[in-house]
């Protein structure tokens, strides 16, 4: 008699579990991404596609933006969820765009490389001075990463001029035509460019910028108030996609392949390039959260005295 009630409890536990994750993919969290090709933002693939939302009951819309300054805006609107995120985008909460960071899953931003023309006379970082690179737009990470690259060679920000030039498409179509001497690209069109001939890899993110959060995940406040318990699955799902992409190159490459357009070769150079900055336990380094908030500083987009404490801009609760 009690083996019989215990199965039907436990019949009844199972029905209620696979409710709960059925009511949760009934409806989508609509996670927005500033760029299409990154495996930094494709992970939302192997996420997909390794079962782990599925497992989580997950089910998400993935909206792509062009850059970090169309991908905020929409979350002020209430147009997404949760947002895949730059560590310069901090940028946005100190401005007062209602959101905040709930974890990191990537390091350096070796996503991102200083590009040139083949034919370019540059050589190395030290030619920059007095050149005019191809960026996103103001504020934002590959910004950022030019004006590193002007710092770490000790001169000032202003020693190179930026041209703000939205996707990577434009900044690498920029490049080529010669209209600017230096390119902040996506790391796989870099090679891409590389391999075809057309361009030549300087430095990858990571070598001028460091240390730093170069990926982390946003949330709504009104999705942190109204949708927790989905938000904790889908981190639980991410942390998971990302460690199972850190063990399982050929799978994880095959997986984003759709939304990178990348050969398998590239896209094998692309993955062992970037997947050794993934993290998985998501949580904010200090070291490495007081470089990227005083970055904001630094770019002149935020007065150190308005710089808010980082306490006011991250929330952990929803980290596995």
């Amino acid at each position: 008699m009690k083996s019989t009630i215990f199965a039907a409890r436990l019949s009844c536990l199972v029905a209620a579990a696979c409710m709960g994750a059925n009511a949760r993919a009934a409806e989508p969290l609509r996670v927005g991404t500033p760029e299409v090709t990154s495996l930094a933002f494709n992970i939302l693939d192997i996420a997909d596609k390794s079962g782990a939302f599925a497992k989580e009951g997950v089910t998400i819309e993935r909206m792509d933006f062009a850059g970090s300054a169309k991908l905020h805006p929409a979350m002020a609107a209430g147009s997404i969820d949760l947002a895949m995120g730059s560590g310069s985008d901090f940028l946005f909460l100190a401005r007062g765009v209602p959101e905040k960071a709930i974890g990191v899953y990537q390091k350096l931003p070796n996503d991102l490389v200083l590009v040139v023309r083949a034919d370019s006379d540059i050589t190395s970082l030290a030619g920059l001075k007095g050149r005019k690179m191809g960026v996103a737009g103001p504020g934002g990470l590959t910004l950022w990463i030019g004006m590193s690259a002007a710092l770490k060679q000790g001169w000032a920000t202003t020693d190179i001029t930026y041209a703000y030039l939205g996707t990577i498409a434009n900044i690498m179509a920029a490049l080529v035509s010669k209209n600017v001497d230096v390119a902040v690209a996506d790391t796989g069109a870099g090679y891409r460019a590389e391999a075809e001939g057309r361009a030549r890899v300087l430095a990858p993110g990571g070598a001028v910028v460091d240390p730093f959060i170069a990926h982390l995940v946003f949330a709504s406040d009104e999705a942190i108030a109204k949708r927790p318990d989905d938000i904790k699955h889908f981190m639980k799902a991410l942390y998971a996609a990302i460690g199972f992409a850190k063990t399982h190159e050929a799978e994880s490459v095959a997986m984003t392949a759709a939304h990178s357009g990348y050969t398998p070769e590239l896209s094998r150079k692309v993955y062992e390039i970037i997947s050794p900055q993934f993290v998985t336990d998501g949580h904010f380094e200090p070291t490495a959260l007081a470089a990227t908030l005083h970055s904001l500083v630094d770019l002149g987009v935020v007065p150190a005295a308005e710089l808010p404490a980082p306490d006011k801009l991250i929330n952990e609760s929803f980290l596995p």
